[in-house]
C-alpha cells in the first residue's frame, strides 16, 4: 500500500520497475483517486484557491497564470474565481473555497470591508496580490504602486506637461490609493523644485475602459485643462484615447497619454502606449511558491515579511513633449 500510495501521489523514493507495474495495474483497473478519501486521510486537497477581480483585465491573467505554474510544479491544482470587483462576490469565493475545502488562498481583493475579509478566511493561509488589507501586509506580493506613479508624472513633467488629468481606481483599493499617492507626491515634489506649478485634475472611478472614456469626455466637455492624461491602469488609459479620438484630439499631437500594468494591447495599439510596466506573472508565481511554503511549514504563521517587486517605466509612442 505505501508503494502505491508513493507512486500514486508522486511522492517519495520508488524504483522505476515497481512504478511501472502500478500504473499499469491502475490502468487496467481504471482506477481514479478519491479526492475526499485522501483529504480526509491526509488532511490536504491540495487545492489553491486564486480569486481575480476581474478576469476580463488583461493584467490578470498573467497573474493567475504564474499562479498555476508554479501550484503545478508542486503537484498542486488551482480553481480560479472571479469577483468582479465585487466584495459580495469576493466572499462567496472566500467562504466556498474555506468550505470545500482549498488548502490555501491568493486573492487580489475587491473588498472595503477588511473584518469581514478577514472573518471568512479564518485561519486559512492566504497571500494577497497587488491590493492589501489591514492585518495581512506581511502576507502580500505587490509593486511599488507609488515609486510607479512618480515615474509616470515625472516623465511627463519632463516633456514640459504641467496641466495632467489623472484618472485614478476606486478609493477603496490600496493600489489605486498608493498610485493617487504617489502622483501627488512627485507633483509636489516638482513645484518644490521650481518646476511647477503642476496642476493634477484628481478623478476617480472604476479600472475599467468605460470608466476612461465617461472621464475624459467629461473632463473635455467641462474644458479643463489638459495636455495629458495619466491613468492608473492601461484599460484606463485605452479609454481615455478612445474619447480623444472621439473629439478630434489626436495623441500624442495633442495630448499624451500614459498607463499602468504594461498589459500585452499596450504594446499593440496604436500609438504604444507609454507605461509602467509591474511583473504579473512574476507576482503570481511569487505568491504561490509564498504560499505552498507556508502549507509544508510546521507553522502556517511564519512570513519573512511583503515582497515589494520593482516598477519600471517603459516610454512608447503615446507621449510627447507638450504643445505650447
Amino acid at each position: 500500500m505505501a508503494t502505491v500510495c508513493r507512486v500514486l501521489s508522486a511522492r517519495g523514493p520508488v524504483s522505476p520497475a515497481s512504478r511501472e507495474k502500478v500504473l499499469k495495474a491502475a490502468e487496467i483497473l481504471r482506477y481514479r483517486p478519491n479526492s475526499v478519501a485522501r483529504a480526509l486521510a491526509t488532511g490536504s486537497t491540495r487545492l489553491l484557491g486564486p480569486i481575480v477581480p476581474d478576469i476580463t483585465n488583461p493584467f490578470f491573467p498573467h497573474v493567475a497564470r504564474g499562479v498555476e505554474d508554479a501550484a503545478r510544479q508542486a503537484n498542486y491544482t488551482v480553481i480560479l474565481g472571479n469577483s468582479d470587483d465585487d466584495a459580495e462576490q469576493e466572499l462567496h469565493y472566500v467562504r466556498t473555497f474555506a468550505a470545500y475545502p482549498v488548502d490555501g488562498l491568493i486573492l487580489i481583493t475587491s473588498s472595503a470591508d477588511a473584518a469581514q475579509l478577514r472573518q471568512a478566511i479564518g485561519d486559512r493561509p492566504v497571500v494577497l496580490i497587488d491590493r492589501v488589507i489591514p492585518g495581512f501586509e506581511p502576507w502580500a506580493v505587490r509593486t511599488d504602486n507609488e515609486e510607479g506613479a512618480r515615474l509616470v508624472l515625472r516623465h511627463l513633467i519632463d516633456l514640459g506637461h504641467r496641466a495632467i488629468l489623472y484618472l485614478g481606481g476606486p478609493g477603496n483599493i490600496s493600489s489605486a490609493q498608493e498610485r493617487l499617492a504617489g502622483i501627488r507626491a512627485e507633483a509636489a515634489a516638482a513645484t518644490l523644485a521650481g518646476r511647477g506649478p503642476i496642476r493634477v485634475t484628481e478623478t476617480e472611478g472604476s479600472f475599467s475602459f468605460e470608466s476612461g472614456f465617461q472621464r475624459t469626455i467629461m473632463a473635455l466637455d467641462a474644458d479643463v485643462p489638459f495636455t495629458a492624461v495619466a491613468a492608473a491602469n492601461d484599460t484606463l488609459a485605452l479609454g481615455a484615447i478612445q474619447a480623444l479620438y472621439t473629439r478630434g484630439l489626436r495623441v500624442p499631437e495633442a495630448v499624451s497619454v500614459t498607463g499602468y500594468d504594461d498589459i500585452t494591447l499596450a504594446r499593440l495599439v496604436s500609438p504604444p502606449l507609454t507605461t509602467v510596466t509591474q511583473p504579473a506573472y512574476q507576482a503570481g508565481v511569487i505568491a504561490a511558491e509564498q504560499l505552498l511554503a507556508r502549507l509544508e511549514s510546521s507553522d502556517t504563521h511564519e512570513c519573512s515579511g511583503p515582497v515589494v517587486l520593482k516598477p519600471r517605466l517603459v516610454v512608447r509612442g503615446s507621449t510627447a513633449p507638450a504643445r505650447m
